[in-house]
């Protein structure tokens, strides 16, 4: 805003200028890091202030003090002290917003409260959905089945009806189960749909396809680390978990040669005439010999071009099911199979490859019908098998193709070929491997790395030329690692643990005082000395003056904290990188090679699954997985006080793209309001880096006067902190930043006696990856600022609000629903109330 129009628009009485020792130049300064009232200047750190003006601290905290000191006689602000009797008559001003639900509402003693925070987070909404293209594998009691999930919805949308849920439709689920991260079933409530005009086109180096809503997550691999990440975050580069195995025995009563015939025919065989054709004599003497003992008949042989086709009745055609009445386009793997014992898709697999598939030193199998190789790409992981997949196109269309690739290779001497032989490759390593080499690499840069002295006496040196070259050569960053290397690493990094805890004890029983000792305790370290000399304030020659002088007696205790942070920052980097290893190692890994968006204007789908939030699904095997509340409340604070609103405006500081003008309208119409008037009120602040926001937010209180804004929305509040500061390296600096933001925000709320709600997202962490991860993120500093924290999740077609942080209310859950209206209470309990 140009200071002319500030000039105007502040009160005399509370420009800065007001303060004694702020003059015009000062006042200048202040302007230009955005404070420009007293208020600003009583609510901002002494620091901000000297780096604004560069006064020197103590002027800075007088300044402060007086800013302050005038706000308590104007009766803008509580005095230092004040007695409780005092406090309890101020709270009676407090006013309360609705929050659009009455459940809600309840549990937060009457609805959202001026003069505080208020933390919403946890797994709400959607937008985290693939298109309907997608293949599924689910249970519904014991059998699996491997289906579109457009196909599931609309199979139980017709047994069970659909009902409008927020922005889309949900299908309830009594029986289904989907296949979890770990190629086990997982229960799924329900299944939910809703229109998307646009999404992601994820392509990997094995042959995935799949497209997803910007907002679905993937579980990724990248050089700082695990952790889930949306669609529109991926890039190439990125490695993305799929199954290691996702083996399901169902009902199944085929034995293994119904198995290796339905594979020989999947692979050879027509429909009309009921036939196989092959030209090896082997096969076909099996055909006639299992006719003969199976069902009882002698097949009819003719000879063509040749081959011999091998004629069969219609006594076969129960055991075929769908493969009778199919052709080379439209075949897929029978349900049979998918639900059979590990033997039968074994020799499912070797009648196929017997039939249409290329052994020597790889093994491949093709097809004309997609579905058909999608099926093989998921009995291959039932296996424990990675594939990948290639398409080219001939004459008649696209011809699919699924190789077995990397280390897998060795392990195909368990599929029971017949006529063909594998000549099995010495493997020692593959680009299929895990891809954590750069994380590793970063890690012991950070927690271990030092001279070559010090790497010497971490005993690396002495390790296998690998491990060495692993660590040190930048040639590996790139790589993949096999599970011999993979735990050969793991090994290192333990004992560089135990090292480390080893340093700890030293440490504690170390005299600093007594110069022999201190100089063989720095000779022991783990790690070099003068790495603690930053956190000291001092060169690294200086510290190193200690290790040869002795230690200053005023710097003991600096120096020994200084020893303990450092010890464990590394600790931590290593205890995170032995958790990545065991998670890592869980699952196969496939790399990203492009992302794109494309117009879709259809409907996409999601599994709702309580725990893991997750499921397998795509063209081959892979592992899938909070704005509407603020909509509904940037509706309900410019309602009248007698309608729970405040008469105000709104706020929205929108860090991630959330805020929809279009589900704003519809909620106002929805409740009887003039949304016209409502948008009119909301001003949105796009906030596109943490920076960005930190300015936003230092510039509210002009704002908040000039608007009679009543709320302020953050949505969300640590997403910018947590892209932008990566690993245990920068988590210092994010929180240092992230307390001074938090600390804004409740200083505007409670000086201008408004409402503050910010949304937060769940903790994303390796230990979360098989449980519910709902940890609400940025730790103890979030936690701590926020006034009320309530965690929301799904329950069905329900939604349920927990309060799980207030200073007076108890622990306890209310139901609600999203609707037309935004967030609202059950249609049974509205009509109670009614």
């Amino acid at each position: 805003m140009p200071e002319e129009e500030a000039k105007e628009e502040i009160d005399e009485e509370l420009d800065v200028t007001s303060i004694a020792g702020v003059g015009a130049v000062t006042k200048q300064k202040l302007n230009e890091a955005g404070i420009f009232t007293i208020l600003d200047l009583a609510t901002a750190g002494p620091s901000e202030i000297a780096d604004a003006t560069d006064w020197d601290i103590s002027k800075s905290v007088e300044v402060n003090n007086k800013a302050r000191k005038k706000l308590v006689e104007m009766g803008r602000l509580e005095p230092d002290f004040v007695s409780a009797s005092d406090l309890l008559t101020r709270r009676k001003n407090i006013t309360r917003i609705s929050t659009g639900a009455k459940n809600i509402d309840e549990l937060l003693g009457g609805g959202i409260e001026t003069w505080a925070i208020t933390e919403f987070y946890g797994e709400f909404g959607a937008g985290k959905c693939v298109t309907g293209d997608t293949p599924v594998a689910y249970t519904n009691d014991e059998n699996m089945h491997l289906e579109t999930i457009a196909e599931t919805y609309e199979k139980y949308r017709k047994m069970n009806g659909e009902e409008r849920d927020g922005d889309g439709f949900v299908v309830p689920l009594r029986t289904v189960r989907v296949i979890g991260p770990e190629g086990t079933p997982t229960s799924a409530d329900y299944l939910y749909r809703e229109r998307a005009h646009e999404v992601f086109r994820v392509e990997t180096e094995r042959g995935r396809a799949i497209d997803a809503a910007a907002r679905h997550k993937f579980m990724v691999l990248r050089a700082s680390g695990l952790g889930w990440v949306d669609t529109q975050d991926l890039r190439p580069g990125d490695s993305i978990a799929t199954p290691k195995s996702m083996y399901h025995k169902g009902t199944c009563d085929l034995t293994p040669d119904d198995a290796f015939f339905l594979g020989l025919f999947a692979a050879e065989g027509t429909a009309n005439p009921l036939s196989i054709s092959n030209s090896n004599g082997t096969l076909v003497k099996w055909l006639v010999n299992y006719a003969e003992t199976r069902f009882g008949f002698s097949p009819t042989l003719r000879a063509r071009d040749g081959n011999w086709v091998v004629l069969f009745r219609n006594s076969m055609r129960l055991l075929l099911g769908k493969l009778a009445d199919s052709n080379s386009f439209t075949k897929e793997v029978p349900e049979s199979v998918l639900n059979g014992s590990e033997d039968v898709i074994r020799h499912f697999i070797s009648g196929y490859v017997e039939g249409d598939g290329h052994v020597s030193d790889s093994f491949e199998v093709s097809s004309n019908s997609k579905k058909l190789i999608e099926g093989l790409a998921y009995l291959f992981s039932a296996l424990g098998l990675s594939t990948t997949s290639y398409t080219k196109t001939i004459p008649t269309g696209l011809h699919y193709r699924l190789r077995i690739s990397g280390l897998d290779r060795s392990r195909l001497v368990e599929v029971p070929l017949l006529t063909k032989r594998l000549q099995t490759p010495a493997l020692v390593n593959s680009k299929f491997g895990v891809p954590i080499a750069a994380y590793l690499k970063s890690v012991y840069k950070q927690a271990i790395g030092g001279s070559r002295w010090h790497v010497r006496r971490s005993g690396l040196l002495e390790k296998s030329g690998t491990i060495y070259e692993f660590f040190t050569r930048s040639a590996y960053s790139d790589s993949s690692l096999s599970e011999s290397t993979l735990a050969e690493v793991e090994r290192f990094l333990a004992e560089r643990v135990e090292a480390l805890r080893g340093d700890q004890a030293a440490l504690r029983g170390l005299d600093m005082g007594d110069s022999v000792a201190f100089r063989r305790f720095a000779l022991s370290l783990s790690f070099p000395l003068n790495s603690a000399s930053s956190a000291l304030g001092i060169s690294r020659s200086g510290l190193n003056n200690y290790f040869r002088r002795g230690v200053p007696p005023k710097r003991e205790r600096s120096l020994r904290a200084a020893l303990e942070r450092e010890m464990e920052r590394r600790l931590a980097l290593l205890e995170d990188a032995l958790l990545a290893i065991a998670g890592a190692r869980r699952y196969n890994w496939d790399e990203v090679v492009g992302i794109r968006t494309r117009i879709h204007d259809d409907y996409v789908y999601d599994f709702s699954v309580p725990g893991s939030h997750a499921f397998i699904g795509g063209n081959m095997p892979t592992i899938m997985h909070n704005s509407q509340i603020c909509h509904t409340l940037s509706c309900m604070v410019q309602q009248p006080t007698d309608a729970g609103g405040l008469d105000g405006g709104v706020v929205y500081i929108d860090t991630e793209g959330t805020f929809r003008p279009e589900r704003v309208s519809e909620i106002a119409t929805a409740r009887g309001y003039d949304p016209e008037a409502i948008l009119s009120r909301i001003l949105v602040a796009r906030a596109y880096n943490s920076a960005h926001q930190e300015l936003i937010v230092k510039d509210l209180g002009r704002i908040v006067e000039k608007n009679n804004v009543k709320l302020v929305i953050v949505d969300s509040a640590v997403a910018h902190y947590r892209a932008e500061f990566l690993g245990r390296g920068t988590l210092a600096e994010r929180q240092q930043r992230l307390n001074r933001f938090m600390h804004a925000l409740l200083r505007t709320a409670e000086v201008y006696n408004i409402a503050v709600v910010m949304t937060n997202q769940v903790q994303s962490a390796p230990d979360s990856f098989f449980g519910d991860p709902t940890r609400a993120t940025g730790g103890h500093v979030v936690a701590h600022t926020s006034t009320y924290r309530i965690y929301l999740r799904k329950a069905g077609k329900n939604r349920i609000a927990r309060m799980m942080d207030s200073p007076y209310h108890p622990e306890r859950d209310a139901v609600f629903v999203l609707d037309e209206k935004g967030v609202d209470d059950p249609p049974e309990e509205s009509s109670k109330r009614r």
